[in-house]
């Protein structure tokens, strides 16, 4: 079945592995549900662990109209779509520019949960790429109370941004000054992205992915210790790996624990913490998932935050570079900011909505109207 004669009849199949964060099979059987909420048939298929032959097999005999999935899938260098010439569509959850072998084929389609990771595809002359921004599903919906056990929490690992440093004092003195000048215009008040911050500089093609990954790693680290460093007043507690002692000596650091258990503990949290510097056009899904859950949320200041949200109503934003965080005014209100920042998500960011998102895509590469 080639690419353009997709119909939208019934089907939709997802091919589930895991990811670090265990994020992936979650956000699948969500997905899937808001799909056949809207009246599309599908499945999930758990490809891990060696079970990858029995979907493929399936899939040769009652093939779908697409397959889909959330983390990266490739069969032997060998693009998905290209395999059953069925179209397959990548729910890209991180930064697009780590996935470039999608970049090509009738059969491969995109979507990036930030809209400048679109412009980046694009710009590698690939345009079955739309946006679809991080979502919750409504069933986790619970009502913030006064009675929760944590003030402030961060879901996350640690990055060492000393050994980031360390890596760059070896490069040439040239490359060291301008991958500094770059992490810090990203991390500027301004706001700027890092795919704008690298493409105003004119960094080569062969260079792009390279400067993008240190610089990625090296910004979700600062900002990640500058925020939860620059909170004096309440207790943080972190759940996440990484040397936090080292460089937040003040916070109360957990064990990592898997996302169904992060969902669990964000219901006993009043204030949570979301850093995602390498989204300016986008969001993280804990921002999502922790107003859901009934917490206020502190995150970064963004074109989509600030577009989506009312900051101080329903979110409560920090500008990049600039931390300095006096929470204590924050808890008179944070039942009623996270009332209404949990609204605004129920009416525009469950996971039904994305599901719909997805049809519109599907409908556009047929034509349908």
């Amino acid at each position: 079945m080639a690419a353009s004669s997709i119909s939208l009849k019934t089907k939709i199949y997802f091919l589930v592995g895991n990811n670090p964060h265990q994020t992936a099979p979650h956000f699948s059987r969500q997905l899937s549900d808001a799909l056949q909420r809207q009246g599309i048939e599908t499945r999930l298929y758990w490809i891990d662990e060696g079970h990858f032959f029995h979907a493929f097999y399936d899939i040769l005999e009652d093939p779908p109209d697409c397959t889909c999935s959330f983390s990266q899938i490739l069969v032997g260098q060998k693009r998905l779509g290209d395999l059953w010439r069925i179209p397959h569509l990548s729910f890209l959850i991180d930064s697009a520019i780590y996935f470039t072998p999608h970049f090509e084929g009738n059969y491969s389609w995109i979507s990036c949960v930030d809209q400048d990771n679109c412009a980046f595809v694009r710009s590698r002359n690939f345009n079955s790429v739309f946006f679809l921004p991080h979502a919750a599903e409504k069933e986790i919906l619970t009502l913030p109370h006064d009675h929760r056990t944590y003030e402030v929490a961060f879901f996350g690992s640690c990055v060492d941004i000393d050994a980031c440093e360390r890596r760059w004092r070896g490069y040439p003195m040239a490359k060291k000054e301008r991958l500094y000048a770059l992490a810090e215009r990203v991390l500027s008040p301004q706001g700027i992205s890092l795919y704008q911050a690298i493409q105003e500089i004119g960094v080569h093609q062969e260079e792009f992915l390279h400067y993008y990954q240190e610089i990625e790693l090296y910004i979700r680290g600062k900002d990640r210790i500058e925020l939860i460093r620059s909170i004096q007043d309440q207790e943080v507690h972190i759940w996440g790996p990484g040397p936090w002692k080292r460089y937040c000596p003040q916070a109360i650091v957990h064990s990592s624990i898997s996302f169904e258990e992060t969902l669990l503990k964000m219901r006993e949290t009043k204030i949570v913490l979301n850093s995602s510097p390498s989204f300016k056009k986008g969001a993280h899904e804990r921002l999502f998932y922790a107003l859901l859950s009934g917490c206020c949320v502190l995150t970064g200041e963004s074109a989509f935050v600030n577009h989506h949200f009312v900051p101080g109503k329903e979110i409560l934003t920090y500008r990049f570079g600039e931390y300095s965080h006096d929470l204590k005014g924050a808890f008179s209100s944070w039942k009623e900011i996270a009332l209404a920042g949990q609204q605004k998500v129920l009416t525009e960011h469950t996971w039904d909505h994305r599901a719909k998102d997805v049809i519109d895509f599907l409908i556009s590469k047929k034509n349908i109207k």
